[in-house]
């Protein structure tokens, strides 16, 4: 027979607070599944302590934000040297940097925006950091042209040139947008359009796509500094922290 709402409820809340360790209950010996006695024993229970709920939720939360966090680091770990590897793109700052800041972005993310001036600095007062680019578009088919566009300039020499100027572009990056941006950036246009239909170029964006999976990324900014992955925006002083410490190890 189907537990009634109210029944499943208190099962689900009894099973969270007993899971954390914040409850103990103890059937009388000889009892069967006496479902009515003992739902109203631990109906009566949680509403006399109605914040066992509360506690067991965020104690759960706490162990699934751990085990998720365990999670990425050891994905980490485990794909290094994709990870820190810019392909045949540039990367900023020091080329031979003793802490790589790995940032998985889309040109029309707001918060990859404001993390850029973020990098800008770190990049201004850190000499020995090197700073690595993931083109990863997850908001359409604008964010698609923009990363095609960006890694077609690497042919001309100016992808990172290029790329500072779509971060600092306001307003929607559509195709018209992107390649008003390029034709101020001095890249030849006509060239651009026709080097971003290589194959290589949509294969480096699946890759990007293919190291997110395997590093559970599903959003943008998405930071990767030592071992240790920020999703989201990040400020200059976490940023900062998260690099003395992959330094320190």
């Amino acid at each position: 027979m189907p537990l009634r709402p109210i029944t499943l409820f208190v099962f689900l809340a009894l099973a969270a607070a007993l899971a954390a360790g914040l409850v103990a209950v103890t059937l009388p010996r000889g009892t069967g599944p006496d479902t009515g006695g003992f739902d109203r024993r631990v109906r009566v229970y949680l509403m006399a302590h109605p914040e066992i709920i509360a506690d067991a939720a965020a104690v759960l939360q706490r162990r699934e934000a751990t085990a998720a966090s365990a999670a990425r680091r050891e994905a980490v770990r485990a794909n290094r040297a994709a990870v820190l590897s810019s392909g045949p793109l540039p990367v900023a700052g020091n080329p031979d940097g003793d802490v790589t800041v790995v940032e998985f972005f889309d040109y029309n993310c707001p918060y990859c925006r404001q993390a850029f001036p973020q990098i800008a600095s770190l990049l201004a007062t850190d000499a020995n950091v090197r700073v690595v680019f993931k083109e990863f578009p997850v908001l359409g088919p604008g964010s698609v042209f923009a990363s095609q566009a960006a890694i077609a300039a690497s042919l001309q020499g100016k992808y990172l040139a290029f790329h500072d100027a779509l971060m600092t572009q306001g307003g929607e990056l559509t195709p018209p947008a992107v390649l008003e941006v390029a034709r101020a950036t001095g890249l030849d246009v006509e060239r651009l359009r026709a080097d971003m239909t290589k194959p290589e170029i949509s294969a480096m964006i699946d890759e990007s796509h293919a190291l997110a999976r395997r590093l559970l990324i599903t959003g943008t900014p998405t930071f990767i500094i030592g071992d240790e992955l920020i999703a989201g925006f990040a400020g200059i002083d976490e940023i900062r922290a998260a690099v003395a410490q992959a330094r320190s190890r």
